[in-house]
């Protein structure tokens, strides 16, 4: 796991609200990036058997990896536009 530096909370709902905004998330949604994104480490990913590998959309291991993706863009300055283009969140 990696770990970055702590995150201002205020910095980071000012930026999950804009990153959910250009999403159109889901405010259910949007609140779990933000719990995952004032995490002290990276979040983990999810247990080997929550994934069914019927290929979901989205499946909860790309539901993780924008988890992470999220996590480390607070953290590291990525813009809010450069995050909510990508596509997919693929490792």
């Amino acid at each position: 796991m990696t770990n970055l530096p702590p995150v201002d909370e205020d910095h980071a709902r000012d930026w999950i609200f804009e990153y959910s905004e250009a999403k159109r998330m889901a405010p259910y949604r949007a609140n779990v990036i933000l719990e995952k994104a004032l995490l002290d480490t990276q979040p983990a990913p999810p247990d080997e058997d929550e994934c069914c590998g019927s290929s979901c959309c989205p499946c909860v291991l790309d539901l993780w990896r924008e988890e992470v993706a999220v996590w480390k863009a607070v953290r590291d300055g990525t813009s809010v536009e450069t995050l909510a283009a990508r596509k997919n969140f693929k490792s």
